[in-house]
């Protein structure tokens, strides 16, 4: 049985953009030294340039610090409740990663959840692809999903 070539290299790039996000993911919790220390961070002071309310409880804040004499500008989505005190904004304290000065920590939050997020999501699902690409039967399953893109294709193109 000759497969469709369109579902073969749809289910490569899915493979290949899953074990992305892993990868990224992984490699961003190591640049915030999560879970191990692999990098040195120095202080600095920051001073918040903007503020502006994005979401309920949240803002987006744009920020500067000093880097070995250079100003740097980043932008964070920061909880309200990290942001003010008694209706102030507090005191921007920042960490800079000393090789990557653009990965940086305000008052030693890191905020970097989403990353454990990215990571769990895409090794589960790099996994089960693998897993299927090793174990599954690839005839029929590409089979069944030839025929499910050669429906889509016939409806967007009708």
């Amino acid at each position: 049985m000759k497969l469709d070539r369109f579902t073969i290299i749809a289910l490569k790039i899915v493979q290949i953009l899953t074990g992305g996000i892993a990868i990224y993911s992984l490699w961003m919790l190591l640049l915030h030294n999560e879970p191990i220390a692999l990098f040195d961070f120095e202080p600095s002071q920051g001073r918040v340039l903007n503020t502006i309310a994005v979401q309920g409880n949240a803002s987006l804040v744009t920020y500067e610090y000093d880097v070995g004499g250079e100003i740097s500008i980043d932008q964070k989505r920061i909880w309200n409740k990290l942001l003010y005190e008694d209706d102030k904004i507090v005191e921007f304290r920042i960490s800079y990663n000393t090789l990557f000065p653009s990965i940086n920590r305000i008052n030693n939050f890191t905020l970097h959840g989403g990353y454990y997020t990215g990571l769990v999501w895409g090794l589960s699902m790099f996994s089960i692809f693998a897993l299927i690409d090793i174990l599954a039967d690839k005839d029929k399953w590409v089979n069944l999903y030839s025929k499910l893109f050669s429906q889509i294709r016939g409806i967007t193109k009708s």
